[in-house]
């Protein structure tokens, strides 16, 4: 049921790629995956494991350093009460001064922190792809959030994410009108610009990279 709802709705880890700020998936890849041009991409096997193994560890570690207990969410996970095509699954709760927080794992290689930014004193700042995904969480959720980072297997921060109306609107706005263009089929632009859209391309249509493709955009 998890994986039929993450594949059928708008997730959080999609929100970065329809607001265009993924360098990984452009809104148009996902578009493509979404309507059922193109495969998707999975986690399965020793990945998906590994990922499981690490937020356990996750787990223990935040309650020998900070005292918190981690929450296992709802395994149905959650949709938005209003628009039912967004869903959403989050690692872990936490309750903190008697405020309930959703808690989002991040694990990163630790060559990533070097293109991290930080603030004047030197705290790492959340990039957007990251904290979109947190704040439709909240969204989706209706509470704030923290997010655990960890760098190399030993470099670890667990920072605030106060919610943030503008934003969540901003992102519940542009996840409707997604969807909407879904439904209807009106396909974004392709990223031109990105090589995976020519790899794409030339999956979709079955021909050599740099052949003219003539017609229109959906077609």
């Amino acid at each position: 049921y998890q994986l039929e709802e993450h594949n059928r709705c708008i997730t959080g880890s999609k929100v970065a790629s329809i607001l265009g700020l993924s360098t990984k998936k452009s809104k148009w890849q996902l578009f493509c995956e979404m309507i059922g041009d193109i495969d998707r991409e999975e986690l399965t096997g020793d990945n998906l494991l590994m990922g499981e193994c690490m937020e356990l560890a996750f787990d223990l570690f935040i309650q020998k350093k900070y005292g918190y207990t981690a929450i296992f969410p709802p395994e149905e996970g959650q949709h938005h009460e209003e628009h039912k095509f967004l869903f959403g699954l989050v690692d872990r709760f936490v309750t903190v001064g008697g405020v309930r927080y959703v808690l989002e794992y991040k694990n990163f290689d630790k060559q990533y922190k070097n293109i991290w930014e930080t603030d004047m004193i030197g705290n790492i700042i959340l990039p957007d792809t990251v904290l979109t995904q947190i704040h439709f969480y909240s969204l989706l959720w209706d509470m704030p959030a923290k997010a655990f980072v960890c760098f190399g297997g030993n470099e670890l921060y667990l920072l605030d994410v106060p919610r943030n109306p503008d934003i969540e609107g901003y992102i519940l706005k542009e996840c409707i009108q997604f969807w909407d263009d879904l439904q209807k089929g009106n396909y974004p632009e392709p990223d031109y610009g990105n090589e995976e859209t020519s790899k794409l391309l030339s999956k979709i249509y079955n021909c050599p990279i740099g052949d003219y493709l003539d017609g229109t955009t959906e077609e």
